[in-house]
């Protein structure tokens, strides 16, 4: 079971003392009204006092008390405030933290569900048969060389010993053989439990994933008192590393980014040269001009052929340009979308966010109430479903 997020620990908490904080604002004023009276009450000293400076002495103890006493009052107060406040922030969202926490436990639940991706253990115990196998061999060998040894002559007690020797690891040779059996056995079940992975599983895994974590991002932010759209939702790839113990991997980012920070001011500062090769650049920039003219003087079909091809490759690069720019903004979308839909998840809850989504789409298709398949559906994990897949019917939960 993995690890539960800090927040979630400190929800549980503040969810189950309830209680103890409605009863806190009653001991914080209480505390005060006593601090108060430590504070302006007259300070009293009983006992015999055989002289002036020994009950001078006495009061100045007791009002050092009393001081005492009052600081640790203010810093009970303190404490008691600022735990407090925290739970106020709880106060304030613990609904909609409820109802992204439904929501996150129910995606959960689905990527539990999956079917693993088992490649890596396959991998693991086809590599623990091969070196079983090596084994098997050697032993094979070794028992070969026995047999032909207990086939000379030899006297009575080196024989039995060259006979139990061979018995021995003929056994282990055995037992070697039987490993390697279940151990195949194991993988062909494992291979026909991963026919079932596929780039849909793994489509899937990704979503859940995501969303989990964005939810957690959510529901820590909710617990901290802050409301939605006052923090960034955003989840970094998982294999992306920003830091190490020692701090190595922080220092290598930096130092590449001033690398290339320096190579791009570098390569944009002008040079002597710059205004020069602007002269000399014919204006659809393919190569200078008196090149152009002289090339082609001589070679005028060999010019045309090669004018051509530097257009070509110019287009391919504008196209390839516009494509990654176009797969950019069509993630930002995407990444809107589902930022969209947890927020109002977490503003409304599961169940009727996607009732309400379910019955604008059926209204924009004509229908005035769920189909059939729909309704069949609505409780249960999409089957479908593609990593930044737009909503469609209830798929995309």
């Amino acid at each position: 079971m993995e690890k539960k997020p800090r927040w979630e620990i400190k929800y549980e908490k503040y969810k189950a003392e309830e209680p103890k904080y409605k009863d806190m604002e009653k001991n914080i004023a209480e505390t005060e009204a006593l601090i108060t009276t430590l504070e302006t009450g007259k300070v009293k000293v009983k006992g015999d006092f055989k002289t002036k400076e020994a009950y001078q002495e006495a009061l100045e103890a007791k009002k050092s008390e009393i001081q005492k006493e009052i600081k640790t009052k203010k810093e009970e107060v303190d404490l008691m405030r600022k735990e407090l406040e925290k739970y106020e922030n709880y106060k304030k969202n613990k609904d909609k933290i409820k109802n992204i926490l439904e929501y996150r436990n129910a995606l959960q639940a689905r990527l539990e569900k999956l079917p693993k991706d088992l490649s890596k253990e396959i991998e693991n115990k086809q590599k623990d048969t091969l070196a079983i196998a090596e084994g098997i061999k050697q032993y094979s060998n070794e028992i070969e060389e026995l047999r032909k040894q207990a086939k000379n002559d030899m006297p009575e007690d080196q024989k039995r010993i060259l006979l139990f020797t061979l018995k021995t690891k003929i056994e282990a040779r055995e037992s070697l053989r039987n490993k390697k059996y279940e151990l195949n056995y194991q993988i062909r079940n494992l291979e026909g439990q991963q026919k079932s992975y596929n780039s849909d599983v793994e489509d899937k895994k990704i979503i859940y994933e995501r969303r989990i974590s964005k939810c957690n991002i959510i529901a820590a932010n909710l617990l901290k008192g802050k409301n939605i759209g006052e923090f960034e939702l955003k989840v970094e790839p998982a294999s992306k590393k920003f830091t190490s113990p020692d701090g190595k991997i922080a220092q290598q980012i930096n130092a590449t980014k001033n690398a290339l920070q320096n190579k791009t001011q570098a390569t944009s500062q002008p040079t002597q040269y710059s205004n020069l090769n602007q002269q000399k650049m014919s204006p659809n920039g393919l190569t200078k001009v008196g090149e152009l003219d002289e090339f082609k003087e001589k070679h005028p079909t060999m010019a045309k052929i090669r004018d051509f091809f530097k257009r070509i490759k110019r287009n391919i690069s504008m196209l390839k340009l516009k494509r990654v720019n176009k797969t950019q903004q069509e993630e930002n979308r995407i990444e809107d979308e589902e930022n969209n839909l947890l927020y109002e998840v977490t503003e409304k809850g599961a169940e009727k966010t996607f009732k309400e989504r379910l019955s604008i789409i059926n209204k924009a298709k004509g229908y005035n109430r769920p189909t059939t398949e729909q309704t069949k559906k609505f409780h249960t994990v999409d089957q479908t479903a593609k990593p930044h897949r737009e909503y469609k019917d209830n798929e995309g939960r």
